[in-house]
C-alpha cells in the first residue's frame, strides 16, 4: 500500500505543473497584437524590425520608446475597441515592463496628436519598407487587421480548447475509475447493503452491461471472424462501452470548434492550410494529454488496481485501445504538419529541425507498436513482442519528449509518462531484490507441469489469488518473466509453491532443461517479484462457488482454502475438472491438507478422460496413497475401477469423484438455488469454460433476487 501511495503522489506532483498551458488570452492582447502587425507590416519604425523582420518586436522595442509607432497603435486600437480604458490600462502595463511610464493623459495626448497626422501608407510612392525609416502615424489596414484578430483568436482558442478536451479526457477516466472505486469498497465495506441490491432495475444492468461478453461468449477465448481469422481478446460488455464512450468523445473533442476565417487567416495562406494547422495542433495537444495513462495503466504496480478493484486484464485492455488513439491522434497531428511542408514547399527544410523530425520518429514507432501488439504476436511469440515493445516503447518516448521540448510545450507530459514507467520499473527491480535470489527446486510433476517451491523472506505474504513474476537465472532466458499464481501450503510460513503449465518460450525451456536431468529434478535460481493481484472479497458472501479447469487450479484453491480455515458459517464449493486421474498427482498434497476441512469444504473433482491410476509415491504426505497406487492386483485380484481405488485414500476419501465432463451451468443453477443468501462465483481454466460461466452468471443474475456476483482469475495479456 505505501508503494502505491507514492505512485499516486509522484504522478499528481506531476501532472500538475501542465495546468499552466491552459492559460486564455484576452480581447486587449488579441487587438494589440493584430494592431502591431498591421502597423509594422506597411512602416519602418525602428532597429529591432530592421534585425529580425516585419511585424516582430514592436511592442517591446518600437511602440512604448516611438511616438509615431504608438500614435499609430492607438489610433487602430481605439477604432477596433469600444472601451478606450482599457486600451490604455493594458499599453500602460505593456509598456510597463519596458521600463516606459505612460499615464492616461498622456496616451490621449498622443492620440490626438497622432490624428493630425496621419499618412496613408498606400499612397506613398517608392517607399521601401525594408529600408525607409518612417516617423509619422499611419492608417492601418482594418480589413488586415480584423482577419489577423480572429486568426490568432481561432489559433488561440484552437489550443486552449484542445488543454481543455485534454482535461475533459483525464475527466473521462477519472469518473469511470471512480465509479468503480465505489461498488468496489461498497462490497468490502457494506456487503450486507450490497447483498440487498437486487432490484430488477439493479439486476438488469449487472446481467446485461456490466457482466457479459461484448457479443457473445468470447471473452478469455479468442474471437473467430468467420470462423477462419483469430481476431484475439475481445473485453467484456462493460470494458467495450466504456472504451467506445473514450472513442466517441475523443472524436468529439477533435472536431469541435474547429472553422476557418471569413476572408481567409493572415498566418496561412490557403483554407487547407489553415485547416490542416488546426487540426495538426488540437489532436497534438488532446494526444499528449492521455499519453501518460498509456503508461499508468500497462504498470505491474498500478496503484488503481487497489483502489477501483479493477483487475490487471481490464486494465491491460484499456492500455491497448488508448495506446491506439493516442497512435491515431499522433498520426493525424504528424501528417497534417508533413501536408503543411510539402504544400507550402519547404519540406526538406522542415525535416532537418529536429523538433519536426523526432515527432515524426515517435509517430513511426507508435504505429509500429500498434502493429507488433496485435494478437497474432502476443499469443504466439509474446517474449519476441515483449521485448520488441519495449524497445519501440523507449524511442517513441523519448521522440515525442524532445519533440515538445523543442517546442517548448508539453514536455511535462513525456516526463510524467516516462517517470510512471521508470518508477515502475525500479520498484520492480526493488521487489526483486527485498525478495532475495534464491536456489529453488524445479520438478516435473505429471506430463505437463513443472512444480516449483520457493522459500520466501519471512515478511513476504500472499493472499488468495495474488501471482508472481519468475525470473529463471539460465543463460538464455534470465531476461523473461512469466506470471504464475502462488499456492501456499496451510500451515507452512516458509515456502510458497508454483505449479507452472508448459507452455512455449521459458516454460518450455525450463521443461527441456529438467527432461535432461536426474528424476527429471534441479536447483535453478531464481527470484520473485511480486505478489500482485488483490484479494477477492469471497469472504463477505453466504456462499463462494470455486470452479477450475487443469492448471487453473491454484487460484481456486487458495481461495478454497483461506475461506475453510478462517470461517465455519460459509458454504465454500470447489469443482475441479481434469483431463486424466493421473493429474491428481501433481496437487495431492494440496487436496490432503484441504481435507482437514472437509467439514466446511466440499471438493468434486472431475475426470473427463479417465486413464491409469496416479502415482502417488513421490507426494509428501502420500505414504497411504503410494501403497494402494503401487499395489495394483500383485496377487492377480479382479480389477478395481481407478475411481474406486483413488477414492479409497483416506486424505481423499473427503472429495466426490465423477467420470465425464460437468455440467457447469447445470451446476451453476444448483448451487445458487441452494445457497442461503448471497453467492460469490469465480473461475480459473479453459478459456471456454470461463466464458461458458460468464454467460451463465449473467443469466441467473437477470432472473435471480439474490446478490450473486462473478470473479474470473484467468491472466490475460
Amino acid at each position: 500500500m505505501k508503494i502505491n501511495s507514492a505512485i499516486f503522489l509522484a504522478f499528481s506532483s506531476l501532472i500538475a505543473p501542465a495546468i499552466a498551458y491552459g492559460e486564455t488570452y484576452t480581447d486587449e492582447y488579441l487587438w494589440y497584437m493584430s494592431c502591431f502587425s498591421g502597423v509594422t507590416s506597411n512602416v519602418l519604425y525602428c532597429d529591432a524590425q530592421k534585425k529580425a523582420g516585419r511585424g516582430y518586436s514592436v511592442t517591446t522595442d518600437c511602440a512604448c520608446n516611438s511616438t509615431a509607432a504608438m500614435g499609430s497603435m492607438l489610433y487602430c486600437l481605439y477604432s477596433q475597441m469600444n472601451d478606450p480604458v482599457k486600451v490604455e490600462d493594458y499599453v500602460i502595463e505593456n509598456c510597463a515592463t519596458q521600463k516606459v511610464n505612460y499615464t492616461h493623459e498622456k496616451l490621449q495626448s498622443i492620440y490626438k496628436n497622432a490624428t493630425r497626422y496621419l499618412v496613408d501608407v498606400s499612397e506613398l510612392k517608392d517607399y521601401n519598407v525594408s529600408e525607409d525609416y518612417f516617423y509619422s502615424p499611419i492608417y492601418h489596414d482594418a480589413d488586415y487587421v480584423r482577419r489577423y484578430y480572429q486568426s490568432n483568436k481561432v489559433r488561440y482558442e484552437n489550443s486552449y480548447y484542445g488543454w481543455l478536451y485534454g482535461i475533459a479526457s483525464i475527466a473521462y477516466w477519472g469518473c469511470v475509475l471512480a465509479l468503480c472505486s465505489v461498488f468496489h469498497w461498497s462490497r468490502i465495506l457494506f456487503p450486507n447493503f450490497v447483498a440487498k441490491c437486487t432490484g430488477p432495475i439493479t439486476r438488469a444492468w449487472r446481467a446485461t452491461v456490466i457482466l457479459p461478453a461484448t457479443f457473445d461468449k468470447n471473452h478469455v477465448d479468442s474471437k473467430w471472424l468467420f470462423g477462419k481469422l483469430d481476431i484475439g481478446l475481445i473485453p467484456t460488455r462493460f470494458e467495450s462501452l466504456v472504451i467506445l464512450g473514450f472513442y466517441a468523445i475523443e472524436l468529439a473533442f477533435n472536431v469541435s470548434h474547429i472553422y476557418t476565417i471569413p476572408g481567409g487567416s493572415t498566418s496561412r495562406a490557403t483554407k487547407t492550410l489553415e485547416i490542416y494547422g488546426l487540426i495538426g495542433i488540437r489532436t497534438g495537444v488532446t494526444g499528449v494529454w492521455i499519453f501518460p495513462l498509456v503508461f499508468l495503466f500497462a504498470g505491474r504496480n498500478n496503484f488503481l488496481i487497489s483502489l477501483t478493484g479493477i483487475n490487471q486484464a481490464s486494465f491491460s485492455a484499456f492500455h491497448r485501445w488508448i495506446a491506439r488513439a493516442f497512435t491515431i491522434l499522433a498520426f493525424i497531428h504528424s501528417w497534417a504538419y508533413m501536408a503543411m511542408s510539402i504544400i507550402n514547399g519547404n519540406i526538406k527544410n522542415a525535416i532537418k529541425r529536429p523538433y519536426w523530425y523526432w515527432g515524426m520518429i515517435s509517430t513511426a514507432f507508435a504505429v509500429g507498436m500498434c502493429f507488433q501488439a496485435v494478437w497474432y504476436f502476443r499469443k504466439n511469440y509474446y517474449d519476441f513482442f515483449a521485448f520488441v515493445h519495449l524497445i519501440f516503447g523507449v524511442f517513441c518516448l523519448i521522440g515525442l519528449w524532445i519533440h515538445c521540448w523543442k517546442l517548448r510545450s508539453y514536455h511535462e507530459w513525456e516526463f510524467c509518462a516516462g517517470a510512471i514507467w521508470c518508477f515502475d520499473r525500479f520498484i520492480r527491480i526493488v521487489r526483486c531484490c527485498a525478495f532475495g535470489f534464491p536456489k529453488v527446486n524445479c520438478k516435473i510433476i505429471g506430463d505437463d507441469t513443472i512444480k516449483i517451491i520457493v522459500p520466501k523472506p519471512s515478511y513476504w505474504k500472499a493472499f488468495p489469488g495474488s501471482f508472481c513474476y519468475i525470473y529463471f537465472f539460465r543463460p538464455a532466458r534470465w531476461w523473461e518473466s512469466h506470471p504464475f499464481t502462488i499456492v501456499e501450503s496451510d500451515g507452512d510460513e516458509q515456502h510458497i509453491v508454483f505449479y507452472i503449465k508448459v507452455k512455449e518460450g521459458v516454460t518450455l525451456y525450463i521443461y527441456n532443461y529438467l527432461m535432461k536431468q536426474p528424476d527429471h529434478c534441479a536447483d535453478i535460481r531464481v527470484t520473485v517479484e511480486g505478489p500482485y493481484g488483490h484479494h477477492q472479497p469471497t469472504r463477505k458472501y453466504s456462499k463462494t462457488l470455486l470452479i477450475a479447469g487443469g492448471n487453473g487450479i491454484p487460484g481456486p484453491y487458495a481461495h478454497a482454502l483461506d475461506l475453510a480455515s478462517r470461517t465455519s458459517d460459509k458454504q465454500v464449493r470447489l469443482y475441479w475438472t481434469i483431463r486424466e486421474w493421473k493429474n491428481l498427482e501433481w496437487f495431492y498434497d494440496e487436496l490432503a491438507k484441504l481435507g482437514h476441512y472437509k467439514d466446511r469444504c466440499e471438493v468434486y473433482i472431475y475426470c473427463t478422460r479417465g486413464g491409469d491410476m496416479p502415482n502417488f509415491g513421490a507426494s509428501e504426505c502420500s505414504s497411504e496413497a503410494g501403497s494402494i497406487s503401487k499395489g495394483s492386483n500383485e496377487k492377480g485380484d479382479e480389477p478395481v475401477d481407478v475411481q474406486q481405488r483413488i477414492s479409497q485414500i483416506e486424505a481423499l476419501s473427503y472429495i466426490h469423484f465423477e467420470k465425464g465432463r460437468p455440467n457447469t451451468l447445470k451446476i451453476l443453477e444448483d448451487e445458487i438455488d441452494t445457497a442461503p443468501g448471497s453467492v460469490a462465483v469465480m473461475t480459473c481454466g479453459h478459456p471456454k469454460m470461463s466464458d461458458d460461466l460468464r454467460s451463465g452468471v449473467a443469466r441467473m443474475v437477470l432472473k435471480n433476487d439474490k446478490r450473486i456476483d462473478y470473479f474470473e482469475e484467468n491472466q490475460l495479456w
